[in-house]
């Protein structure tokens, strides 16, 4: 057992691309993303809770922001996310910037560039009106929402960039890729009117037309 080493499986490289084909061309709907350097991305836990009054008299709560067996079918959920985060955003200018990117999944993920959430600490909790959520119910009485920070530093910056790019999967640093898939998809996410959006990233247009397509 001494002589044990640990290391990671080398891959062969790539093979460079032949030559023998014919030159094809192709018109695609791709943007180049350019980043700023030195930008650092924070990132949050943020859990969103719709409040009921058992007739115990006892709270019982009720995840938007996590599937599970009794949970809103997954439409109603991720809307009544982005309700709930726009209000907050809209309600305490004064704790989440304003002059900085602001990037969320409507789920449980939360980042902002440059600047961080001013929390009470390491979290805090918030009570937001229960119709906020329509489909929460004539029952409901609130909705809380509770911010916690991952950690106490930055989690990624725009330099990481270069860290994301290796021939071995296993090493390739995934953080700033998951900070660039959001940037992406906050239209989708956050304009309910315009798009649907299933899974992490695979929107649909109800119109088109609307955004000039044809």
């Amino acid at each position: 057992m001494g002589d044990l080493t640990v290391s990671t499986i080398a891959l062969p490289e790539k093979r460079p691309p032949g030559t023998t084909g014919a030159n094809t061309e192709f018109v695609a709907n791709l943007t180049s993303l350019k980043l700023k350097p030195n930008v650092p991305f924070y990132k949050y836990d943020i859990r969103m809770y719709i409040v009921y009054k058992g007739k115990d008299g006892k709270e019982h709560l009720k995840e938007l922001t996590k599937q599970t067996k009794d949970d809103f079918p997954e439409q109603e959920r991720k809307t009544g996310t982005v309700l709930v985060y726009k209000h907050l955003l809209k309600s305490h200018p004064n704790i989440f910037p304003q002059d900085g990117a602001l990037l969320y999944d409507r789920a449980a993920v939360l980042f902002s560039a440059q600047k961080q959430i001013k929390l009470d600490g390491d979290e805090k909790v918030f009570t937001l009106p229960a119709n906020l959520v329509p489909s929460a119910g004539e029952d409901a009485v609130g909705v809380r929402v509770v911010v916690k920070k991952v950690t106490d530093g930055f989690q990624v910056t725009s330099n990481d960039l270069q860290k994301a790019v290796n021939v071995r999967d296993i090493e390739k640093d995934k953080g700033i890729l998951e900070v660039l898939s959001l940037a992406m998809s906050q239209k989708g996410y956050m304009e309910t009117s315009q798009f649907v959006t299933y899974g992490s990233g695979v929107h649909y247009l109800f119109d088109h037309r609307a955004l000039g397509f044809k």
